[in-house]
C-alpha cells in the first residue's frame, strides 16, 4: 500500500480542468490531497446527481489517484443527467399523481423518483408546489439552495428543519418561515436566534418561543416585553435583568399574578407590581418580598379575595385586627372566613368582636 504522507506533509497534486468542448477553463490550477483526489475535483466542478461531470486525460476517461507532486491538465464534459424528454415525463407524472388526490400522493410520487430527479431544481420546485414536505426528500444540494428553500418555507414554515445549516442561518429564509409558522423559529440557526427582527417576529406570534432565542435577545427588554405581551409566562425565559424590569413585570403580572414568582428581587419589593399581582391572583402574595408581605394595603388586597392567603402575610399583618376584620367582612371566596383565624397571630381576650364575627360567618352544620 502506497504511503501518502511524508513526515508532517500530506501528499498533494495540482490540477487544471478545461472544457472538452469549448476549451474554456472550468477549474484553475488547484491543489488537492492525493487521497480522494477525483472526488475533490468533481466536487469543485459542481458534480451532483443532476449534473454529470466526466473527466478525461489525453482523450481517455480519467479517474486515477495521482502521485505526490503531480501536475495534471484534464478536460471535462459537463451535462444534465436528465434529458428534456425525461424531465417532461417526470413532471407529467408528478402532476397526475397530485391531481385531486391530496398532497400525500405527490409526496410518494416524488419519493419514487430517481436521485437525479430529486436533485433537479425544476422538478424539486414543481414538487414543492404540491407539498412543501418534499423538501425532506430533495438532495442535499437542493436543501442548500436559497430559492428552493424559500419556496418550501413560504408554503409550510416547519419544513425549515430539513434545510441545510446555512439556509437555517439565513435570516431572510427564517423570517419567511416564521411568518408562515412561528414554530419554525425552533429550527433556526444560532445567528438567526440572535437576530432581533427574527426573534420579534417569532415571539409576537408565540411568546414562549423566547425560550429558543439567543442570550442577546433574551436580554433585550423590548423583545422580552413583546413576548410577555403575547404570553405572560414567557418571562421565565428572560434574562435576570429583564426579570427585574418594572415595565416587563407589570405587564406580566397583570395577565397572571403568579408570574411574580419569576420576578427579580427589586420587582418583588415594588409595591405597584405586587398590588397588581395580588389583584389578579391573591395567591401571588406568596412571592412578595417581606416588606410587601407586611404592607397592610397589599395584604388587604389579597385577603379580601381569599382569606387563606393570610398565611403568607408578614407577622405584623397577622397580628393586625383590622386586617383580619377586613378579611371577615369582604372575603370573596367560598371558604368560611373563620379559616383566616388559623393563620392569624395570637388573639388577645379583648378581641371578642373578632371571634364573634368569625362565629357568625361560620357555615351552619347540616344534618342532611
Amino acid at each position: 500500500m502506497r504511503r501518502i504522507c511524508f513526515g508532517e506533509r500530506m501528499a498533494v497534486a495540482h490540477v487544471q480542468v478545461r472544457n472538452a468542448i469549448g476549451g474554456d477553463e472550468l477549474l484553475p490550477w488547484t491543489e488537492f490531497p492525493c487521497v480522494g483526489f477525483p472526488t475533490h475535483v468533481l466536487a469543485a466542478l459542481g458534480a451532483r446527481p443532476s449534473r454529470i461531470v466526466r473527466m478525461f486525460r489525453d482523450g481517455a476517461l480519467w479517474h486515477d489517484v495521482p502521485q505526490d507532486g503531480d501536475r495534471l491538465v484534464l478536460t471535462a464534459v459537463v451535462g444534465d443527467a436528465l434529458s428534456v424528454g425525461e424531465r417532461k415525463l417526470l413532471l407529467l407524472g408528478l402532476t397526475a399523481a397530485s391531481t385531486g388526490q391530496g398532497w400525500h400522493n405527490a409526496f410518494l410520487a416524488f419519493d419514487s423518483m430517481p436521485e437525479k430527479a430529486r436533485d433537479d431544481k425544476v422538478i424539486v420546485l414543481a414538487a414543492l408546489k404540491r407539498t412543501a414536505l418534499c423538501l425532506e426528500l430533495a438532495s442535499d444540494q437542493c436543501k442548500d439552495d436559497t430559492e428552493i428553500v424559500l419556496a418550501a418555507v413560504r408554503r409550510y414554515g416547519l419544513v425549515l428543519r430539513f434545510a441545510s445549516g446555512s439556509c437555517r442561518d439565513d435570516c431572510k429564509i427564517v423570517l419567511a418561515a416564521v411568518e408562515q409558522h412561528a414554530g419554525a423559529f425552533i429550527h433556526a440557526g444560532p445567528r438567526c436566534k440572535d437576530n432581533r427582527d427574527v426573534v420579534l417576529a417569532a415571539v409576537q406570534k408565540d411568546g414562549l418561543l423566547l425560550r429558543f432565542a439567543g442570550d442577546v435577545c433574551r436580554d433585550d427588554w423590548e423583545v422580552v416585553l413583546a413576548a410577555v405581551q403575547q404570553r405572560a409566562s414567557a418571562v421565565r425565559f428572560a434574562s435576570d435583568a429583564c426579570k427585574d424590569n418594572a415595565e416587563v413585570m407589570l405587564v406580566a403580572v397583570r395577565q397572571n399574578g403568579l408570574i411574580l414568582e419569576h420576578a427579580g428581587a427589586t420587582c418583588k419589593a415594588d409595591r405597584e407590581i405586587v398590588v397588581a399581582a395580588v389583584r389578579q391572583d391573591p395567591w401571588a402574595l406568596r412571592f412578595a418580598s417581606d416588606a410587601c408581605a407586611d404592607d397592610l394595603g397589599v395584604v388587604s388586597e389579597a385577603v379580601r379575595k381569599d382569606c387563606r392567603t393570610l398565611r403568607y402575610a408578614g407577622k405584623a399583618c397577622k397580628n393586625d385586627a383590622e386586617v383580619i376584620l377586613a378579611t371577615m367582612r369582604h372575603n370573596r371566596c367560598d371558604v368560611p372566613s373563620s379559616e383566616a383565624l388559623k393563620y392569624a397571630g395570637p388573639i388577645r381576650k379583648r378581641d371578642i368582636e373578632l371571634i364573634a364575627l368569625a362565629g357568625k360567618r361560620r357555615k351552619p352544620f347540616s344534618n342532611n
